[in-house]
């Protein structure tokens, strides 16, 4: 191994929060949308 197991944990940590939060930034994204359909309908 060449990197320390807590580092890589870290980094693993990290991407799971940014996987996390562009997921919430696309659902709201999504609503934005849904609502803007929904004031021309």
């Amino acid at each position: 191994m060449s990197q320390h197991p807590l580092i890589v944990l870290f980094e693993s940590g990290i991407w799971h929060q940014k996987k996390k939060n562009i997921v919430l930034i696309h659902m709201k994204i999504r609503l934005r949308l849904i609502n803007q359909l929904y004031l021309y309908v």
